[in-house]
């Protein structure tokens, strides 16, 4: 499902990472602050010693939620090709587009 434009969308940012990673965390904790609009809540659960999921739900405009998706090179769909050390996961499920 194409989210595009200004048409509103409901999507969730699914992600795994390292949390010994000393930055990342910080950064991520950052990311959503700063779109506090779009970042509706985090869901957090400890997968072992090392590594830690998220499912954060997003709500907003379908561009917004798709760039904070791309955020600076660290959210980069798929995470293969993210810049940031320690993530491991990432994808972006939308849900629904809406009016």
């Amino acid at each position: 499902m194409q989210a595009a434009g200004r048409r509103q969308c409901l999507a969730a940012l699914i992600y795994v990472y390292d949390h010994h990673q000393r930055e990342l965390p910080k950064r991520l904790t950052s990311d959503f602050h700063d779109h506090h609009d779009l970042a509706w809540a985090t869901l957090h659960v400890h997968l072992d010693h090392e590594s830690c999921l998220e499912v954060t739900v997003l709500k907003g405009p379908g561009e917004g939620v798709q760039e904070l998706a791309n955020l600076g090179g660290c959210w980069k769909v798929p995470a293969t090709q993210n810049q940031c050390g320690g993530m491991t996961h990432l994808s972006l499920a939308r849900v629904a587009a809406f009016d």
